[in-house]
């Protein structure tokens, strides 16, 4: 008889759109030795669940614990596996929470953007006790280091005491040490793709991007035991590394809530948000690239976001369908208002104001009115990089 091997999640929480599936997943759960198992059909209520777990630390109802790995389906009554894997990655504390996605007719593409959405594991239907296992196993492996997890932990603690000392040396060891093995991982996880190492490439990814919140959240506590220290200038230096940091893991609205802090104090500063839109931009990114635009905007209201997305937009290598992918992606994103004053300002005709407009010298010659409006542009991003410069 075969020995139940010990698991290292207590609690697991099923996303599946078919009780036949849910309860094969529920057995292959008890059959690791994980008793507490909790099914759901829908990706929405399942996001719910896991986001009021992790912002209030609670137990549910029959003393379940806390969810510590979850088995998703590939398709939901109300959404793809991936989709709903977009939405929790983008709670912080739940960027390291393991998701095994799970489909009974993966392609190579289907694996493909699980791995990229994140997910810790991928499970082709029907699977054996052995595969299940393996996928958990590798889940598990996905997890923070508990060296670093501890170093963070003793940096907190030190920052809640006033012991400002310690706590930048605790924090200053996650930041040397993860941030460039983060960077190690992922190319390694870029060449397992490239050769159909799945199970390689995910487990790396993960890694790298625990690695990665952990830094991110180091750059907080750096700024608040600096500030604790009476150094303001160096505690805005990480504030504003932190902010970055967020914006590069695409957790938009930690790097506005940090951002939103030193923009109290240096109004001047740029916002980190609008040149990660930029970039995801260039990438094609067109969804993500909408949500930080959307963020960036919350922090600045006031600011011409439609000139910031016409000059990005201008340095893509097709401008207007740009443009236009763009505005499709701030709608679904429930961005509508904004969809549509971005596609009248940019994509239609403009409305003639007056006799003087078209004799001015710029109307009169739209490639200068361009060439300007880029050295602008140019001007403002040297200015900023100085700015920060500064601060740093």
């Amino acid at each position: 008889m075969r020995n139940k091997t010990q698991s290292p999640f207590a609690s697991a929480l099923v996303v599946a759109d078919n009780e036949g599936v849910a309860a094969i997943d529920r057995t292959a759960l008890h059959g690791l030795g994980i008793r507490h198992v909790r099914v759901v059909s829908s990706g929405e209520l399942a996001a719910k669940l896991l986001a009021k777990q992790a912002t209030a630390g609670i137990t549910f109802k029959n003393d379940l614990p806390p969810f510590d790995i979850v088995i998703c389906n590939a398709t939901l009554e109300d959404m793809r596996g991936t989709e709903f894997l977009g939405i929790i990655r983008k709670h912080p504390r739940l960027a390291a929470l393991p998701v095994v996605l799970a489909s009974a007719n993966a392609t190579r593409t289907d694996v493909l953007d699980g791995v990229r959405a994140g997910c810790s594991g991928f499970l082709l239907r029907p699977y054996t006790t052995t595969a299940f296992e393996e996928q958990l196993q590798l889940a598990a492996k996905a997890l923070p280091g508990t060296y670093l997890s501890g170093k963070m932990q003793q940096g907190q603690q030190a920052i809640d005491t006033n012991d400002f000392d310690k706590a930048l040396d605790q924090l200053h060891t996650v930041v040397e040490i993860a941030r460039p093995r983060a960077q190690v991982l992922y190319e390694s996880g870029m060449d397992l793709l490239a050769v159909g190492d799945y199970d390689g490439a995910i487990g790396a990814f993960n890694k790298a991007v625990r690695l990665n919140v952990l830094y991110a959240e180091a750059y907080v506590g750096l700024s608040r035991a600096w500030r604790g220290k009476g150094d303001v200038k160096q505690s805005q230096k990480y504030m504003r590394m932190a902010a970055e940091a967020y914006a590069r893991l695409e957790q938009f609205a930690e790097s506005r809530a940090v951002f939103q802090q030193l923009v109290k104090e240096r109004p001047d500063m740029s916002n980190p948000l609008t040149g990660t839109a930029t970039f995801l931009l260039k990438q094609g990114n067109y969804t993500a690239a909408a949500r930080a635009f959307a963020e960036g905007h919350r922090v600045d209201p006031e600011s011409d976001l439609t000139t910031q997305i016409s000059r990005a937009c201008h340095f893509t290598d097709k401008p207007e369908a740009t443009a236009k992918a763009l505005c499709l992606a701030l709608e679904r994103e429930g961005e509508k208002d904004l969809a549509e004053r971005v596609f009248r300002r940019i994509l239609t005709e403009p409305t003639p104001r007056g006799d003087a407009a078209p004799n001015s010298m710029l109307a009169r010659f739209p490639r200068l009115n361009e060439l300007v409006s880029v050295a602008r542009y140019t001007f403002r991003l040297y200015r900023d990089a100085k700015l920060a410069d500064d601060v740093a």
